[in-house]
């Protein structure tokens, strides 16, 4: 039977019998329990001849620690070397910890040792060693492990199980916590004569600067998107129980840059950066922003117009915080704003894998649907390339796209010279399509036009001339080396409908040269502006806008 007067149970668990030895002390007599005898012929769920086991723990050696039972200090349970203030006593003079709840009534340890302690949930964090600091047990693990490393490469080691009362008797077990804890001091100034039991509290100054020993450990959850290099994952801080976003890159070398330039930004309309580490694999924390990216939300609830208004003053406010710092982030899509509320409307920039802290660029790189002309070209652009991509975001979604290839530029050089010629054709079939709508749309990417985003002639005749390869721009990323992520997984990645209309396009609803690009109908993009709208009766049905 569930004896719900028991809060944890605490087996041994170590091969030099070390924990056994000091869970059997006379001192802890009074929360020490034998195990149940098996006696011959009874089944493993059989104690002596009638009695039932309520569990398999009752066949460990095991330490109970109770509601109902006194303690040195009010509401903490203390362990170390000295009886007299100490509630279960260890045969070592190195560990100093004790156990009790946190503030929102969970249970935890906290280490007051220079020497510290692992715990390990489910084989995860096992060496995340840790000196005066604060693990909470969480209820869903199926094993807590806590190890107390000795000297001559020995340690103490006891597994934790929390007891199931506490979802079968809710109210009971809060009722026996709060009484438990009534009278007793904050965990940060908890103190037992001349020991001084200290915790590091709930938040920590979250950088590289903090000592091993000191630095947050962070608990793997649900992966939310995964690239080719890299994944991001929430993590959870075992000390606050904060969700986090975490960016964890699969080769040691290639993730400084992003970093580095996370580290520098501070914006509200930026994802904040919160920690990295290098050990064992490099990964960037940051805030985790449960409603997902733009393109999950526009499938869950359509983005209203006044939303995208809200959308385009703090995008612009960030690019316009961005480009007074040079940076540039070259792969702006729906995928890469993510919101923080609908209510009001909120959004961050999210993914820095390809930005760069230059004014001048040449690496093709970014989502091939939102990149402007000259990035086909290979030609040098600027940081002037976000202002189209947030355009074609706004005018994808309010309006929708022209039907464009479908299929990215190829990753062969000789094959990527015969493709520009329509991607610009593309180009050219947005800006015209744009004239045809609302002056917002169209006076963004107009405006993108005078700055000198397209090349006049491959507009007018659709045909390029074929360039040398241009090298690389030394310092400049390696578009192949470097990561997005390019499908997000589970419910932060939208539904199929989401991605059928952002990403698959017919390749072969293209315009033709011969029908948009022509020297006979082309014209200049000056000399189109002075032409009358179309009107309703005027639509081309090669570009599908909503009605």
């Amino acid at each position: 039977m569930d004896d719900s007067n028991i809060f944890l149970t605490l087996t041994p668990f170590d091969q030099w019998g070390l924990t056994i030895d000091s869970f059997r002390l006379p001192h802890n007599a009074d929360r020490y329990v034998k195990p149940c005898p098996i006696s011959r012929g009874t089944t493993p769920g059989e104690c002596g001849e009638e009695e039932t086991p309520a569990n398999e723990l009752e066949y460990f050696h095991r330490i109970e620690l109770r509601f109902d039972q006194q303690t040195k200090v009010k509401g903490c349970v203390t362990f170390g070397s000295d009886p007299d203030q100490c509630d279960v006593l260890l045969e070592s003079r190195r560990p100093r910890f004790y156990i009790s709840f946190d503030s929102k009534q969970r249970p935890a340890i906290w280490d007051d040792s220079n020497n510290g302690l692992t715990v390990i949930y489910d084989g995860e964090a096992e060496d995340d060693l840790r000196n005066h600091f604060k693990w909470i047990f969480f209820r869903g693990y199926h094993k807590i492990h806590v190890k107390i490393p000795l000297r001559n490469q020995r340690a103490l080691g006891f597994d934790v199980y929390l007891p199931q009362h506490f979802k079968t008797k809710p109210k009971e077990f809060t009722d026996n916590t709060q009484d438990f804890m009534a009278g007793s001091l904050p965990p940060h100034e908890v103190a037992s004569n001349d020991l001084a039991l200290r915790s590091q509290g709930t938040s920590f100054a979250l950088s590289e600067s903090l000592s091993p020993s000191k630095r947050p450990v962070y608990l793997k959850r649900e992966e939310l998107g995964r690239g080719a290099f890299r994944q991001v994952i929430k993590v959870l801080d075992t000390t606050s129980d904060y969700e986090y976003a975490g960016k964890e890159f699969f080769h040691s070398k290639g993730w400084e840059h992003e970093i580095e330039i996370m580290q520098k930004l501070q914006h509200d309309n930026i994802v904040k950066f919160i920690d990295f580490k290098s050990h064992p694999k490099p990964l960037m924390v940051m805030e985790y922003l449960p409603l997902g990216n733009l393109s999950r939300q526009n499938s869950i609830s359509p983005i209203a117009v006044k939303e995208w208004a809200a959308l385009l003053h703090q995008y612009l406010k960030a690019l316009v915080y961005l480009h007074a710092r040079n940076v540039t982030h070259r792969d702006l899509k729906p995928e890469n704003i993510l919101v923080k509320s609908r209510t009001p409307f909120l959004i961050r920039v999210g993914n820095f894998g390809l930005a760069k802290e230059d004014i001048n660029l040449r690496t093709r790189c970014g989502n091939y649907r939102y990149s402007p002309p000259k990035v086909y070209l290979n030609r040098p652009y600027t940081s002037v390339v976000n202002i189209w991509q947030l355009g074609m975001i706004a005018m994808e979604g309010l309006y929708g796209l022209p039907n464009g290839p479908g299929e990215p530029p190829p990753k062969d050089a000789k094959e990527r010279r015969k493709t520009p010629s329509q991607f610009f054709i593309w180009c050219f079939s947005i800006v015209e399509a744009a004239e045809d709508w609302e002056p917002p749309v169209s006076g963004c990417l107009s405006t993108a036009h005078e700055i000198g985003l397209f090349e006049e002639i491959a507009l007018r005749t659709g045909k390029l001339t074929p360039r040398r390869e241009p090298t690389q721009v030394p310092n400049d990323i390696d578009a192949e080396e470097a990561s997005t992520i390019k499908e997000p997984l589970g419910e932060i990645g939208g539904t199929e409908a989401s991605h059928e209309r952002h990403a698959s396009q017919p390749s072969n609803s293209c315009p033709r040269v011969s029908e948009k690009a022509s020297p006979g109908t082309g014209g200049r993009h000056s000399d189109r502006s002075v032409k009358r709208r179309r009107t309703a009766n005027d639509s081309d049905p090669s570009h599908r806008f909503p009605g």
